[in-house]
């Protein structure tokens, strides 16, 4: 990750994004899956290897980029509202002008395989980063993904777009990205119908599934 320079004047009444950072791991958020979890995801995603998709499959793994949707689960064994509960014990700031906030952009590096049959995971995450980017800001994070020994399990990288944000000073680093993915890279088009399934795939954002929210945001169906 590259340092961005921060000796630009403070305007009056100017937002100091540094004041929101975390500079220390916060205190982490359990969640938890199951392998009916695993087998959801996969079929939402439109994945068709058995060894995903089916838990009787000698090769039966999670599909590597479960974890992303841990932060929107928790340990919820339901479907939840949005935001979730969890989501609340990590929220993102809301800048000044902001309209809407969007996912937009993830990279994920699996340190360890997940256990299929499921299990109870910690969960940290911490705001590194409140960057301009065109007519809003990118919120960048952090997070980690642990058992309950701490053995870590997942890295994770997110950044998040705050729609119409302004009337702040960005501050903290931007998210750093391999030259080359480190074991192969795989472009997939997810199958007609079953990746019009958002909850099924644990995507649990409601402009996700509902044109009236898309509407709403102003953004096009």
């Amino acid at each position: 990750m590259r340092a961005l320079g921060t000796c630009a004047p403070l305007m009056p009444d100017e937002l100091d994004a540094a004041t929101l950072l975390d500079h220390a791991w916060p205190e982490p958020i359990p969640v938890c899956y199951n392998r009916r979890d695993l087998l959801l995801y996969a079929l939402g995603i439109g994945c068709d290897e058995l060894c995903f998709v089916h838990e009787d499959s000698s090769a039966f793994a999670a599909f590597p980029t479960y974890p992303a949707v841990l932060g929107f689960k928790g340990d919820a064994l339901d479907v939840v509202s949005f935001p979730s509960p969890a989501m609340m014990q990590s929220p993102m700031p809301f800048l000044p002008g902001t309209r809407v906030i969007l996912d937009a952009e993830r990279y994920i590096e699996r340190v360890r395989p997940l256990q299929t049959e499921g299990g109870s995971l910690q969960l940290r995450t911490k705001l590194v980063g409140v960057l301009p980017k065109g007519k809003g800001a990118l919120l960048q994070t952090e997070s980690e993904l642990s058992d309950a020994s701490g053995t870590l399990l997942y890295r994770m990288q997110a950044a998040s777009f705050a729609v119409g944000a302004k009337g702040f000073k960005g501050a903290g680093v931007a998210h750093s990205r391999p030259s080359e993915p480190r074991y192969g890279q795989r472009t997939r088009r997810p199958g007609r119908g079953r990746a019009g399934a958002p909850t099924a795939r644990g995507d649990l954002t409601p402009a996700h599934g509902c044109a009236a929210a898309l509407w709403a945001t102003g953004q096009s169906v």
